[in-house]
């Protein structure tokens, strides 16, 4: 018996622990959402608190998308103050982004006060040289509201006309210069003869329309030409940059014969083909005459 137990087998038992598959480790992906999720709203509570309703205007419009950064300025004259001429209560009201304007949209409301930005507790900063920022803030409005003065004045001048095709011509925008006035060609109507910078009828009758709506402002006036891409004759040593330069002198001549001060334009160029108005590089809008009402300091 005791020979027979010792010949037979030993048997060792192996237990395998079986672990939760992959399933294991999923709660920690969604717990570390959570807690980025924890983190994000308690330092939006946070920012909320440590920040004035300004400072709140400027991070909006730092990030809002409409508003270009590089116009803006990161949203004014201060650390997230928001104090800038294009943020959503000042000129970005009057215009979308620079894009054209339709003369007859209503202008911004500009009845708000420094003061009722302020809060009692903000002292007023700045020295003799350097201005306050609501002093930047009220030279700011009261440029935006000129320029929405002017744009209604030459609306009304335009809507009074009873030719149609006279309004056809105008078109009204405001870029980081200032309010571009900007008279385009017609197909049937045009302003020069073809390849010449020899001001035709039509152009005579829209700068005396103009002219007198302007005469009484106070801003320096900048006169850009612009043509099509419709190319002079090759090796012909006279291009659009010529004809684009002579046609903006042209205006400049009309504009002083018709009684606006020379000494208020401080420049004029000639730009060719490089800004069309349209998509169609040849279309005959991109052939006009920009008259910019120039903003303090933009010359």
């Amino acid at each position: 018996m005791a020979n027979r137990d010792a010949a037979a087998p030993l048997i060792i038992r192996r237990v395998t622990k079986v672990e939760g598959g992959h399933h294991g480790g999923a709660w920690k992906v969604a717990y570390a959402d959570f807690v980025t999720a924890m983190m994000a709203f308690f330092l939006l509570m946070w920012l909320l608190n440590a920040t004035s309703e300004e400072q709140r205007k400027g991070i909006a419009d730092y990030f809002d998308p409409a508003l270009p950064v590089s116009r803006t300025s990161a949203g004014g004259t201060g650390m997230l103050s928001g104090e800038s001429i294009f943020s959503r209560d000042r000129l970005a009201a009057m215009h979308d982004s620079g894009h054209k304007r339709r003369v007859d949209d209503p202008p911004p409301d500009e009845t708000a006060t420094s003061d009722e930005r302020r809060a009692p507790s903000d002292p007023p900063t700045g020295t003799a040289d350097t201005p306050a920022p609501d002093a930047e803030a009220d030279a700011a409005r009261a440029a935006a509201q000129a320029e929405a003065d002017l744009e209604r004045r030459i609306a009304a001048a335009l809507s009074a006309m009873d030719d149609a095709t006279v309004r056809r011509h105008f078109r009204l925008r405001v870029t980081p210069e200032g309010l571009v006035i900007e008279i385009v060609d017609l197909s049937e109507r045009p302003l020069f003869d073809a390849g010449s910078a020899e001001p035709s009828a039509v152009l005579h009758t829209l700068l005396g329309i103009l002219v007198p709506l302007i005469a009484d402002t106070a801003n320096d006036i900048a006169l850009v030409g612009h043509t099509d891409a419709l190319p002079f004759g090759s090796g012909a040593p006279f291009t659009n940059w010529e004809l684009s330069a002579d046609r903006a002198n042209a205006a400049r001549r009309l504009v002083t014969a018709q009684g606006l001060p020379a000494a208020r334009i401080v420049r004029v160029s000639g730009l060719a083909d490089t800004d069309p108005f349209d998509a169609d590089p040849k279309a005959p809008q991109n052939r006009r005459i920009a008259v910019v009402m120039l903003r303090e300091g933009r010359r």
